[in-house]
């Protein structure tokens, strides 16, 4: 049948691989979560419903973005804004071989997919993020097996500069933030040592290491985003899973300090029961409440191939975190 059930989970992912957390094509103040889909190796997507969303708003059902024309199968992907109006574009890994892109036009339309060059001797490529540069464009970070962490900006004239590298070495995965005018990037090498760098008077710093809470033997993956009050603060989450999420903040007296939060997976009805094992963590960057305020939704796939979030909550009887692990195909939310 047509019915919403069948709408429901039409292009749900079978099994999401990895998410990005961008804006919706026709409207910036909309998350859009882009996910990829590893069972059919296609990319899908749903955002946030209403001209003037708010974090407790429903999400569309999931939308294709079909596959990049070389086919192959596609693991980690990323977005950043496309042009000035925020329209989302997205990266994609191919075989761990390729990088391939799509975005959204003026017309609020999607484009075509599209390969993008790869750094000379770059083995394979095995994770990717964006962020935005000092002038506000598009920033792409990879994390390669030979050619350490690469980087490169989008043009004033549309065009793309020159792979340039961050930090030498293997890596598996990487995340980037501009924050406070500072371009930070954490990384996690094969190992499970996490480490950072950063980007300030036109030179990229030598990585430091970021350590581990006793508790925690390897990291798995890693994100930076902002907090409800737009400080930046990184996210990571360890080999093993457990209930804890581990963060750090990037501000204040004692910065970079691990700190955690205790997590649970919610059920309707139910206690909390034991967070799933997240694989993957992946943030929200910008403001879908009013101005001057942030409410950050953070996401993580499992080894079922679930996607799972929580977020910073505003709402009638409840403002501040919201951490028992949720389903992302439930629609709305009753706390």
């Amino acid at each position: 049948g047509e019915g919403a059930s069948v709408d429901r989970f039409r292009e749900a992912p079978r099994f999401a691989e990895n998410v990005a957390v961008h804006r919706r094509p026709d409207n910036p103040a909309a998350t859009a979560l882009f996910a990829v889909d590893g069972d059919r190796d296609v990319v899908v997507f749903r955002a946030r419903e209403g001209a003037s969303p708010r974090y407790a708003d429903r999400f569309s059902w999931w939308t294709s973005l079909g596959a990049p024309p070389e086919g192959g199968e596609l693991t980690r992907i990323a977005a950043c804004s496309a042009d000035q109006d925020s329209h989302p574009q997205i990266f994609v890994i191919g075989d761990e071989v390729r990088l391939h892109t799509r975005g959204v036009g003026p017309d609020d339309n999607w484009g075509v997919w599209a390969g993008v060059d790869l750094p000379a001797g770059t083995g394979r490529v095995v994770d990717i993020d964006a962020t935005t540069d000092d002038a506000g464009r598009c920033q792409i970070v990879i994390a390669t097996t030979q050619a350490g962490l690469q980087t490169r900006n989008k043009m004033a004239n549309g065009g793309w500069s020159a792979w340039t590298q961050v930090a030498s070495g293997s890596y598996t995965e990487v995340t980037a933030l501009r924050y406070d005018g500072i371009i930070s990037i954490a990384m996690i090498d094969p190992t499970g040592a996490a480490s950072r760098t950063w980007y300030d008077d036109d030179i990229w710093f030598t990585p430091v290491a970021l350590g581990a809470p006793s508790a925690v033997t390897a990291w798995r993956d890693v994100d930076m985003t902002w907090d409800e009050a737009g400080r930046g603060f990184m996210l990571a989450t360890p080999e093993g899973g457990g209930n804890v999420l581990w963060f750090t903040p990037m501000y204040g007296d004692t910065p970079w300090t691990w700190r955690f939060f205790d997590t649970g997976l919610w059920a309707p009805g139910f206690s909390p029961q034991d967070a799933p094992e997240l694989l993957t963590i992946t943030a929200s960057r910008w403001m879908e409440d009013p101005p001057g305020t942030t409410s950050p939704v953070i996401f993580g796939t499992g080894p079922a191939g679930n996607v799972y979030f929580i977020e910073y909550a505003r709402g009638p009887g409840v403002v501040g975190w919201v951490l028992d692990w949720k389903s992302f195909y439930h629609e709305r939310i009753v706390y």
